[in-house]
């Protein structure tokens, strides 16, 4: 298998070559740090940086209630959104009319979840955690092969079941498709609804 692979490389290509090839580094780029000269603007382009500046703060007050603001409304819609859920007609977006016009919510199918909580999702989901969840893996190449020329030599031969001398492999976990919706035939009960959104946590409804 060694002599087959050999066969293959490229003529004047080492497996060293493609192992650097693999791993670009990163270039960082040296700062040059100066002084900032101040400059002696007109009276008329003072004015515009003080209506700038005016205009900088209410953006910030402006965005401050906006926040809020948001935050109750997002409050207020997702008991409907459960409730619609549980009784088998979840929807992803409502209309939230106020005195002087309306918004939209729209959520998504967009949860975060970490591997590290695995168990905890199978605790809570029991049999339908293949259901909902899809669990990925990640391979990468242990930084010691690098330096060590019998491991490289191994593995240009032949992995077999050294595998796990080589490589690391990280596991990652994602939601299936319509998650969101179907949640709500699995887990029941409020409560333990909650306990699920801690380590499955939703993305942030937006406002439009």
């Amino acid at each position: 298998m060694g002599l087959a692979a050999k066969k293959i490389e490229p003529a004047g290509v080492s497996f060293d070559d493609m192992l650097a090839q693999a791993a670009k580094p990163k270039v960082a780029k040296a700062k040059a740090k100066s002084k900032m000269p101040e400059l002696d603007p007109p009276e008329d382009i003072r004015e515009q940086v003080d209506k700038y500046i005016e205009a900088k703060e209410a953006e910030t007050k402006a965005k401050t209630a906006k926040d809020y603001a948001s935050e109750q409304i997002i409050g207020f819609v997702k008991p409907h959104q459960d409730k619609d859920g549980y009784s088998g007609m979840f929807r992803h977006s409502y209309a939230i009319p106020g005195n002087k016009g309306s918004v939209k919510f729209v959520s998504s199918n967009r949860f975060s979840v970490s591997a590290e909580d695995e168990d905890m999702l199978v605790e809570i989901l029991g049999d339908a955690f293949h259901e909902l969840i899809e669990k990925k893996f990640d391979v990468m190449l242990k930084p010691e092969v690098f330096q060590d020329a019998d491991l490289k030599a191994e593995l240009e031969d032949s992995l077999g079941d050294r595998f796990g001398a080589f490589f690391d492999v990280v596991s990652t976990l994602k939601v299936r498709d319509e998650f969101d919706k179907k949640i709500y035939q699995h887990v029941t009960d409020e409560k333990t609804m909650e306990v699920l959104r801690t380590f499955a946590r939703p993305y942030k409804p937006s406002l439009r």
